[in-house]
């Protein structure tokens, strides 16, 4: 970290503790927890650490995901790698997914997780399961 020139000043400081506190296995922060904008590994373990604190730990989506991104603590791309490792476990269904990430139940939490999934641009089109391209939500589709 004494190497890094730190352009955003202690925006950009704080942004990288926060991120580091996020990542961390414990309540200590190690070396291998910091994560600097031009360090190549930034973007490799977190969705798999995302996913061990939702589904491993029992928190939910809202708190390890959604209020973290809207602070710009975590990036579209780390969400959609958490996204579709759920999905992977899932076999595609949003649904099971709202379920499987601790994120509530029935149609009215469903339509709030695809609402920011869809908002946020956290849906990469993929085929799914079945070998046909998903439908977005209200299509006509069953996730």
């Amino acid at each position: 970290m004494t190497d890094h020139s730190f352009p955003g000043n202690v925006r950009e400081l704080a942004n990288i503790l926060r991120r580091a506190y996020l990542h961390a296995e414990g309540k200590e922060i190690r070396p291998e927890d910091i994560i600097l904008e031009n360090d190549d590994r930034k973007d490799v373990d977190v969705p798999q650490r995302l996913f061990h604190e939702i589904v491993d730990q029992g928190k939910s989506f809202w708190e390890v995901v959604h209020k973290p991104f809207l602070q710009r603590e975590l990036k579209r791309s780390e969400v959609m790698g958490l996204l579709d490792l759920g999905l992977r476990k899932t076999k595609g269904s949003y649904r099971n997914l709202l379920e499987f990430f601790n994120a509530g139940y029935g149609d009215k939490d469903y339509k709030r997780f695809m609402k920011v999934i869809e908002v946020h641009g956290l849906r990469d089109k993929k085929i799914s399961p079945s070998g046909g391209i998903e439908s977005p939500p209200g299509g006509g589709g069953r996730n």
